[in-house]
């Protein structure tokens, strides 16, 4: 919203540094940059409230907050608003603000695996093993943010598998290597050793 905001007064306070790139014959005339920022302004606002609406109704929860916000993106820059006035800018900066939620929601669920595994080398320095499954810790954080389901824990050999299912909300069992390379972890995990 700020970031719209300065974009706003930048190109107010400069009248034809929007277009310089145009041909000067095809650059707009008289007071039509003011008032597309005072469109392109109305719009973002617009985005803005429905964007907090969506904030008050997921009441903190992250997935909820990530699905409103994508909603409202993909909404603003639908292929019928390409071609529309005013439509221009939100088409920029608004695809970003979901992704934005959902890197917040991956740095919860690493603090979530991190606080698991901490649990999971106390368990096992009080009982010489780790348990056979999460219910035998007293953690209540143990919730995946993806699906408000509990992490997925696995023992193996001398250690365990604990992860998240990730953005894509599958159980791709641990798998924590991209499809692609530079691609992202089917999976999000922590494991030992």
């Amino acid at each position: 919203m700020i970031l719209g905001q300065v974009v706003m007064d930048r190109i107010r306070k400069q009248p034809g540094r929007a277009y310089a790139f145009l041909p000067q014959e095809l650059r707009p005339r008289g007071n039509f940059q003011a008032v597309m920022a005072d469109a392109w302004e109305a719009r973002s606002l617009s985005y803005w409230r429905r964007v907090f609406a969506r904030l008050r109704a997921a009441n903190g929860d992250l997935m909820a907050t990530y699905r409103g916000i994508k909603a409202e993106g993909d909404a603003e820059t639908a292929a019928e608003h390409k071609v529309k006035a005013t439509y221009e800018l939100n088409a920029i900066l608004m695809p970003v603000f979901s992704e934005v939620i959902q890197k917040v929601q991956q740095d919860e669920t690493q603090r979530r695996l991190r606080e698991g595994m901490l649990a999971l080398f106390f368990y096992r320095m009080r009982n010489g093993r780790f348990p056979a499954s999460l219910s035998a810790l007293s953690s209540p954080s143990l919730i995946d943010p993806f699906n408000d389901q509990p992490l997925h824990y696995r023992r193996i050999a001398n250690g365990f598998i604990l992860y998240s299912v990730g953005p894509d909300l599958i159980d791709n069992g641990g798998m924590a290597t991209p499809a692609r390379n530079g691609g992202q972890p089917p999976d999000i995990v922590v494991s030992y050793p």
